[in-house]
């Protein structure tokens, strides 16, 4: 919510002396894990090259310059938080959507079997046979959107005509909160749009969607988070069989991300 509204930054709100706490805890480790880093770097101990490594070694536009610590720290967290609990969430929704829907969840079954009992690994190759299974994940992405919003700011004066046929303006500046599931169940765009129908990204034509954004603001993590998404879905699948444990009430969370708040329940058992 103070990302949402940064007002909320500068009031002595419930909570905040919490939150700045963690926030600057998780800023101590991450500068220790920078200076870390750069000794083994220093040292040429580093075996392997990661994103930390890319960032020390990025340089700005000058050729020269190179990231800050502040600055190195604050993309690495960035990418930890918007890549760890939406991916998690995302594999949490799949889940729930395939276990709430057994033809589904064969289907898929099916396919990840199918590729995985053929091959011991899952290679570029073999992740580009589990079309079903990307199908799931997409739908999942429109149907469960773990973004409730996502922001854009006005670059010019414009004016939008409301369902209601009443104008509305929007002047230069204006920053605008795009309400995602509001757009992925209208009945204006999509058919039947309270189903879960992975079939609809299967049909010759994708529906046009943009789970991660549009333009030069687009998340530039999402490939990497299809990718890790299906792998994951995959080999859960082929190792575990799920089952939703009866008498649950899911009840979404209202804090930032669209996570069930008392989290999902299942039964799982080897296969």
């Amino acid at each position: 919510m103070i990302i949402m509204i940064p007002i909320l930054n500068r009031l002595p709100i419930f909570g905040k002396r919490r939150i700045d706490t963690c926030r600057q805890l998780i800023k101590n480790i991450a500068l220790q894990m920078i200076n870390q880093r750069k000794h083994d770097l220093t040292r040429a101990t580093c075996k392997r090259s990661d994103l930390l490594d890319l960032l020390l070694t990025a340089h700005g536009e000058n050729k020269e310059q190179k990231f800050t610590d502040d600055e190195v720290s604050d993309e690495a967290i960035t990418f930890i938080i918007a890549g760890h609990e939406t991916t998690a969430i995302v594999i949490t929704w799949t889940l729930y959507n395939l276990v709430t829907n057994p033809d589904v969840y064969q289907q898929c079954q099916n396919e990840v079997d199918s590729v995985l009992n053929e091959n011991e690994e899952l290679t570029a190759r073999t992740i580009s046979l589990l079309t079903y299974t990307e199908a799931v994940l997409k739908e999942t992405l429109r149907y469960h959107h773990p973004a409730l919003v996502f922001f854009r700011t006005a670059i010019v004066d414009n004016t939008l005509v409301a369902s209601d046929g009443k104008q509305i303006y929007i002047p230069k500046g204006t920053d605008v909160m795009i309400h995602l599931n509001i757009m992925n169940s209208s009945e204006k765009y999509w058919d039947e749009p309270n189903k879960f129908n992975p079939a609809r990204f299967l049909e010759g034509h994708s529906p046009v969607t943009f789970p991660f954004g549009l333009g030069p603001r687009t998340c530039i993590g999402q490939n990497f988070a299809v990718l890790e998404s299906i792998i994951i879905l995959a080999l859960l699948l082929h190792r575990f069989h799920f089952e939703l444990v009866p008498g649950q009430k899911i009840v979404l969370s209202s804090a930032g991300l669209a996570r069930p708040k008392h989290g999902v329940s299942m039964r799982i058992w080897p296969r």
